[in-house]
């Protein structure tokens, strides 16, 4: 097959891709994360400068992209030079958006003002760079038509670009319509990669309510409400509201126990410092700001309460001790 043709089939195939992640990221986003932010907006932006420059690369390949340098016409030559020109100018801004979506998004993440900051030098220099490099392709030459209509435009070189292919090396513009043929293959495939790495994690809760399940929860069924998919959106989360402190059942378990406690602590506490006779003025069923045992003192006798309590008690030992320190009055008899 045509060079040119496999390159222009390669490219329409990785761009077809990414349309679809745009497609699924959009529905996610709108319909279930319910979210809409400017990393969304770079993204989309970014897809419709992949298909832009796969357009672009069509016409070049139209004219001659792929063929030798040597064997097209004057007006070929030039024409398929020109729109390989713009096709660069639509990747070197596709790749710049995708990279400030990435930013953005970053942005809405991360906590410390110092990483903030460090996300916008970097995403201030991203914008900054692609946009010399744009100015610095069509101001390559003086007049500028002499870029892609050598032979019969003369004029001089101000910068000269040396292109650079992943896997490619130094591309040769001495057969320029043949030698970067590939290149431009490569430079699709960075922007495809780019927005397929991107979309990727947004469309996690549209798995997570298609299946009901998490990535690392297979067979444990997950609600299609699941309050998890809250956490994919880039807005803050609503703050969720803390379980009660003790459960009904608990309370009554624990009013049932608490006579039997002080109890217990009576007969243990006999010799061992522990005012017996102290007042109490805890109401029934309740805790009161009264007079009571003193701190220091109940904590001593907590561990012979521990010992001649029932079993249970026992085994729930850490977590009366925090109750009972926290306050906790002894009964009346």
């Amino acid at each position: 097959m045509h060079l040119g043709h496999s390159v222009a089939a390669a490219m329409w195939a990785m761009t077809a891709l990414s349309l679809g992640f745009v497609a699924l990221r959009l529905y996610t986003r709108i319909h279930i994360v319910h979210f809409f932010g400017a990393e969304d907006y770079l993204y989309i932006c970014t897809g419709v400068m992949l298909v832009a420059f796969t357009a672009s690369i069509q016409v070049a390949v139209h004219y001659g992209l792929g063929t030798s340098f040597w064997t097209l016409s004057l007006d070929e030559t030039s024409n398929a030079i020109l729109w390989t020109y713009i096709a660069n100018t639509f990747a070197v801004t596709g790749n710049a958006m995708a990279k400030l979506s990435l930013g953005v998004f970053l942005l809405r993440v991360v906590q410390m003002k110092a990483q903030k900051a460090a996300l916008w030098v970097l995403n201030i220099v991203t914008a900054a760079t692609s946009t010399a490099l744009v100015i610095m392709v069509w101001n390559q030459t003086t007049p500028v038509k002499t870029s892609w209509d050598p032979l019969r435009t003369p004029g001089t070189w101000n910068i000269e670009i040396k292109p650079m292919g992943v896997g490619l090396g130094e591309v040769s513009v001495n057969d320029y319509t043949l030698n970067f043929a590939k290149y431009f293959a490569w430079a699709g495939a960075e922007i495809a990669v780019s927005m397929i790495c991107l979309g990727l994690p947004t469309l996690r809760p549209l798995y997570v309510k298609g299946t009901g399940t998490t990535l690392y929860e297979r067979g444990h069924t997950a609600q299609q409400g699941d309050p998890e998919l809250a956490q994919f959106a880039s807005k803050p989360a609503s703050p969720t509201p803390p379980p009660p402190s003790a459960r009904p059942e608990r309370a009554a378990e624990d009013t049932q126990l608490l006579p039997q406690l002080g109890r217990h602590g009576r007969d243990a506490g006999d010799g061992d410092g522990y005012d017996r006779h102290a007042p109490d003025t805890a109401e029934q069923g309740g805790r009161s700001a009264g007079p009571g045992p003193k701190r220091g003192q109940f904590g001593r006798h907590f561990r012979a309460v521990c010992r001649a309590a029932e079993p249970r008690l026992a085994a729930r030992g850490t977590r009366w001790r925090e109750e009972l320190r926290g306050g906790v009055e002894e009964p009346d008899e």
